[in-house]
């Protein structure tokens, strides 16, 4: 993040397959969530709500999150988190900021959040440029080179786990003696350097 104090609060991701969990997977997934009914107060045997309403919930404790860890702890720089799955639900979440009296344009940043699956799509850049285009500083959780190539531009900082993915199915750097570059310095500085060299 542009500024690396800065902490994110638990904010509930609102892709399908973390809210349906497992009767609902991605197909490209080989993995299973069990979803988020328990979060979202439903008993077993009730009927699941539908994507909006499953959003809605998400969102509603998504913004509680925040304005409690500003409560507990008012020195620590908790920063907001935007979430939904279309832009209707980000404008959506945006509201609520503002009904609970949160400037989001006033923050020193803000995440935007359920995008890293998809954060080379076209829809993810228009959600981000119309929140830059509304004067937020935006942070993009799990921005890979594809993404940040679309609309780096409109974002202040991003974060990517790539690069450790990729040192840990590479051999270490010539000299260096730990069995794989996924936590090393030097390894995420050449992959940040070839990274922002591509960048418009």
């Amino acid at each position: 993040m542009s500024d690396p104090t800065a902490k994110q609060v638990y904010n509930y991701q609102c892709e399908p397959w973390v809210i349906f969990g497992k009767r609902d997977p991605p197909s490209a997934s080989p993995g299973w969530f069990h979803g988020t009914r328990t979060a979202r107060g439903l008993s077993p045997g009730e009927p699941d709500q539908d994507m909006d309403a499953a959003i809605a919930v998400h969102q509603r404790y998504t913004v509680a999150n925040l304005i409690e860890l500003r409560t507990i702890a008012p020195d620590l720089p908790f920063i907001p988190v935007l979430q939904g799955w279309e832009l209707r639900h980000y404008l959506h979440c945006a509201q609520l900021y503002a009904d609970a009296g949160i400037d989001l344009a006033a923050e020193p940043v803000v995440g935007i959040g359920s995008v890293c699956r998809r954060q080379a799509t076209d829809e993810i850049a228009l959600i981000v440029r119309e929140f830059a285009r509304r004067g937020l500083r935006l942070h993009g959780f799990g921005v890979k080179t594809a993404g940040l190539g679309a609309y780096a531009d409109a974002l202040v900082s991003a974060d990517s786990m790539a690069w450790s993915m990729g040192a840990r199915r590479s051999a270490p750097l010539p000299g260096h003696s730990h069995k794989s570059c996924a936590n090393c310095w030097d390894w995420v500085s050449r992959w940040y350097q070839r990274v922002t060299a591509q960048l418009p």
